[in-house]
């Protein structure tokens, strides 16, 4: 597997509006020519199909790629390059809601990265308890109502606020160009 490109995240369409979005990190600086990426249902064998074919874009190692569906409003990003997830060439834009499964192959047709994501409406909700160690090097989930984790897939949604003077007056503003948006993350535990 070439690891040049790799897929970070998905955002499910919300009742097949076509605003899914799709982000990829470039790990290398690379000429994206050629390079494209194919979706299928997730837990299925049918053939891949395409989602987006790269047009020639030079981009450096660190960069960060959101294909937006035609659909998507997305505040701008200063730190993202924003490209379109359909066109005329390529069938349906909007992902499985049921869950994909995404890769990205590269110009000779290798496989660069492949992520598979259940849709949100998959999960229940499960409350935790959050134990950070003193250095925050590193976190310890576990059960809200005690007990353990049951066998299966999880995925851990989470906000990290850039201001949080609200509740701790002594805290930094941080801010990505004066915005100070909380951001947004997920980890999918299969």
């Amino acid at each position: 597997m070439s690891r040049i490109v790799k897929i970070t995240g998905v955002k499910f369409s919300n009742l097949g509006q076509a605003d899914d979005v799709v982000e990829m990190l470039v790990l290398d600086s690379i000429e994206l020519g050629a390079y494209r990426l194919q979706k299928r249902h997730l837990g299925t064998d049918n053939a891949w199909e395409d989602l987006h074919i790269f047009q020639a874009m030079k981009l450096e190692s660190g960069s960060r790629i959101r294909l937006n569906g035609a659909q998507c409003t997305l505040l701008p990003d200063p730190f993202c390059v924003d490209l379109p997830m359909s066109s005329s060439q390529i069938g349906s834009p909007n992902l499985p809601i049921i869950g994909v499964e995404l890769r990205c192959l590269d110009e000779k047709g290798r496989v660069s990265s492949r992520l598979s994501v259940a849709a949100d409406s998959e999960f229940e909700a499960e409350s935790v308890h959050f134990l950070r160690s003193s250095d925050s090097t590193s976190v310890f989930l576990f059960p809200g109502a005690g007990g353990k984790f049951e066998s299966g897939a999880y995925k851990l949604e989470f906000d990290y606020h850039l201001d949080i003077t609200s509740i701790s007056s002594n805290s930094p503003i941080l801010s990505r160009s004066g915005d100070v948006t909380a951001e947004t993350g997920w980890i999918a535990l299969y």
